[in-house]
Formats: C-alpha cells, sequence, structure tokens
C-alpha cells in the first residue's frame, strides 16, 4: 500500500512539474496551450473520496497559479474538475471494478477516453471563461478553447498511457 501511495505521489509531482516547466510555456499557433495535469484525477483510485479530491484539486490548482502568475484561474477550474470527478465517474462503475486502484485502460479504453474528455471540456470553460472576463473577442477564445482541448487531450491521452498502471484486473 505505501508502494503505490509513493508511486501515485511521485506520478502527481512529475505531472505538476512538466505543467509548470514545459507545459505552461507551450503554444501551439499562439493559440493552443496544454493543461495535460487534468490526467493526475484519472490516476487516483477509484475510491478517492470526494473531500480529498477537491482539497487536492485546490491544492494542485493554487500551485500552478502561484508559478504560472494567474489570479486563479487553475485553482478555480481545477478544483470544480476535482469536485465533479466523482459524480462523473458513477456511470464508469460498474460491479467488477476494483476501487482501490484507478480506471483501468486495458478494460475500459473508450470509457476513460470519454472521461477524460469530460474532465477538459469542464476545466477548459471554467478556465477560458474566467479568461474571457479580461477582454472578450469571441473569435480568440472561441478558437483558443477548441484548439486547447485538442491538445490537452492528444497530450493527456498520451501521458494516461504512459503513466497508468498496467496492471491487469481480474475479470
Amino acid at each position: 500500500m505505501r508502494a503505490k501511495t509513493i508511486k501515485l505521489t511521485l506520478k502527481i509531482v512529475l505531472l505538476l512539474l512538466l505543467q509548470i516547466w514545459v507545459f505552461n510555456d507551450l503554444y501551439l499557433f499562439r493559440y493552443a496551450s496544454p493543461y495535460p495535469y487534468l490526467t493526475i484525477l484519472l490516476l487516483l483510485p477509484i475510491a478517492t473520496n470526494k473531500i480529498s479530491c477537491t482539497f487536492l484539486g485546490g491544492i494542485l490548482g493554487l500551485l500552478l497559479d502561484i508559478f504560472s502568475g494567474l489570479p486563479g484561474f487553475h485553482t478555480a477550474s481545477f478544483t470544480l474538475v476535482a469536485f465533479a470527478r466523482n459524480y462523473l465517474l458513477i456511470p464508469f462503475v460498474d460491479a467488477d471494478t476494483n476501487i482501490s486502484k484507478s480506471i483501468s485502460l486495458r478494460r475500459n479504453t473508450g470509457r476513460a477516453v470519454f472521461l477524460l474528455f469530460e474532465f477538459i471540456i469542464i476545466h477548459h470553460l471554467i478556465l477560458f471563461g474566467l479568461d474571457a472576463l479580461e477582454g472578450f473577442n469571441f473569435r480568440y477564445i472561441a478558437l483558443r478553447f477548441v484548439s486547447s482541448v485538442a491538445f490537452t487531450f492528444v497530450l493527456s491521452f498520451i501521458l494516461l498511457l504512459l503513466l497508468a498502471d498496467n496492471e491487469s484486473e481480474p475479470s
């Protein structure tokens, strides 16, 4: 149990550092900016309670805001997605699911991809909605939203494949 906790903590720290040092400065065609740190929520065990998940989302969002110089955008968006995580997981958990593990990519690739897409859409709606309050240019915000969703999805899926536990669950 301790080894799994240490391994998960290292993955969270790795994703957070990648977001701060690499992905915060990465812009594709001046529009798309990736936020693959959302993958953290899929790496957590399914049994993680709502309070712990929300608290983790708030702390990680605050750390991202501190290091990226934003006034609470990541804190608000990541906390909301972390809060909604357990509600969004309900349709994906059945009687055969081992809730002490994260979502199995081997058994539920389509489900995990759809859940990741839901996380990204919710996160980006809040993030870019708050960003739009500074100055509203609908075309620019819409283009940035769509391109960032696509870029984040591709990078998050690759990171999820690399970082997810590949243990097979008993059927």
